[in-house]
């Protein structure tokens, strides 16, 4: 297996294959204020709380069965289980593990590989023996006890996490002007009820997707792997590192219905090169957190049950010190992200924005973001201020399209972060697309 670097960028190229000495050296909502309509169109803004199934209990994954793979073990896969992956990539299914990765992780950097509250920087499992997982249940044990792990899924394939159906009672809102004659449907979350969603009326659906509680001290190396419904669940959790594969298929056709990932009190916490595609709700939801970084990933936000077929909550960033950079905003509605509260610090560069139809970064409640070297590509409110602090350094960010439209908010109003938290280094914005776009997500 061959380097498999899709760009020719040499900047880029070196903080790949330079890394593994460095992370051996390593050890390696109610939203606040007056209602705000999230999603044009009739999807107002919800509680934003993490979606809980209706029953209340922890559920695991169907029937499958099997204790963790500890480092070798045999390594057997179900060909029934490895479906095919997503049509934007060339694998199908495999049988076992590919023990030898082209793919070369790059060091931690951005808020996650600062020192705070007893850690030095982000190290995951680090240097612990790799735990190698087949299948769903195998992955929630690993993920979900005290010891520090590597966790490593199989290259290429798909881990099923989807549930048999449960009954799931929702409100259906119309979607008027977006998506004439269509709907979409709501769970309404506690305190809710669903005339407060614009909706005069409930059906019964179903979802299907698994909880897999998250704890400290985990690496997840995904070999390009792809998860299928699972909701990963870092409430409470620190030192986590997720890299390296695909997150889908979450209750596509509902709307509070789970989390690709959600953070809650959680700290140090790297998100990197990770694919999210057909989410029920945030792709990425992160309250009360430290002290992370978001790095390489794609988020694609086009899903055709709801309405205008674009996903409106992509991310929230409340009372959260966060870095984002180099991802791949790939036509998504809203929230991308939505900064609020307070404790907010975000340093948003080099992510390219595409086709965003409602709103690219948005402060709210106090937050503060400074925004640079960014692309935004025929996308609205590129930086839009809602009573927080947006610093967008002049000639640093790039914008085509309906972006150069004045009355598309690009507002900068203050000085963040004006004293370089951390090193890095800043690409131009007119070569972010070029850089990011097949740079982002899972790589092989």
């Amino acid at each position: 297996m061959s380097m498999n670097f899709p760009i020719s960028n040499t900047k880029l190229r070196s903080r790949y294959v330079g890394a593994l000495g460095l992370m051996a050296m390593m050890g390696c909502a109610a939203d606040a204020g007056a209602p705000e309509q999230d999603a044009p169109g009739g999807d107002l803004a919800g509680a934003d709380t993490a979606s809980a199934d209706p029953s209340g209990t922890d559920v695991s994954a169907g029937s499958e069965e099997g204790s963790v793979v500890e480092q070798v073990g045999s390594d057997a896969l179900d060909p029934a289980r490895l479906a095919d992956l997503d049509p934007s990539t060339s694998a199908g299914a495999v049988e076992g593990f590919e023990t030898a990765q082209a793919y070369t992780p790059g060091p931690v950097n951005g808020f996650a590989s600062l020192a705070g509250k007893g850690l030095s920087t982000t190290t995951g499992g680090g240097n612990a023996a790799v735990t190698r997982v087949a299948n769903c249940s195998q992955l929630k044990s690993a993920l979900g006890d005290s010891a520090a792990r590597v966790i490593e899924l199989p290259a290429g394939a798909t881990i099923d996490c989807r549930t048999s159906a449960r009954s799931q009672v929702a409100c259906v809102i119309p979607c008027d002007k977006n998506d004439p004659g269509k709907n979409s449907y709501r769970i309404a979350v506690p305190g809710q009820t669903c005339r407060d969603l614009g909706s005069n009326r409930q059906t019964s659906r179903t979802r299907n997707e698994t909880k897999l509680a998250v704890k400290s001290n985990k690496t997840v190396r995904g070999n390009a792997a792809v998860v299928l419904g699972a909701v990963f669940d870092l409430s409470n959790a620190s030192n986590v590192i997720l890299q390296n594969f695909a997150i889908e298929d979450i209750n596509p056709g509902l709307i509070e219905a789970g989390d690709a990932i959600t953070l809650s009190n959680s700290h140090h916490i790297w998100i990197d090169h990770l694919r999210f595609r057909l989410i029920s709700d945030g792709h990425i939801d992160m309250k009360s957190s430290t002290n992370v970084t978001l790095s390489w990933n794609h988020f694609n936000g086009l899903n055709d049950a709801v309405c205008g077929r674009q996903h409106h909550y992509t991310l929230l960033v409340e009372n959260t010190q966060a870095t984002l950079h180099h991802n791949f905003f790939d036509r998504p509605s809203g929230r991308n992200p939505k900064l609020d509260g307070a404790s907010t610090v975000a340093h948003l560069y080099n992510n390219h924005y595409r086709n965003i139809s409602y709103f690219s970064i948005q402060t709210n409640g106090g937050a503060q973001a400074r925004v640079e070297g960014n692309y935004f590509e025929d996308s609205r409110k590129p930086h839009w201020n809602q009573g927080g602090k947006i610093e967008a350094p002049a000639g640093s960010n790039a914008y085509t399209g309906r972006s150069t439209d004045p009355k598309e908010n690009k507002d900068s109003n203050a000085r963040v972060l004006s004293t370089k938290p951390y090193p890095y280094t800043l690409d131009k914005a007119q070569n972010v697309p070029s850089i990011v776009d097949k740079a982002a997500g899972p790589q092989k």
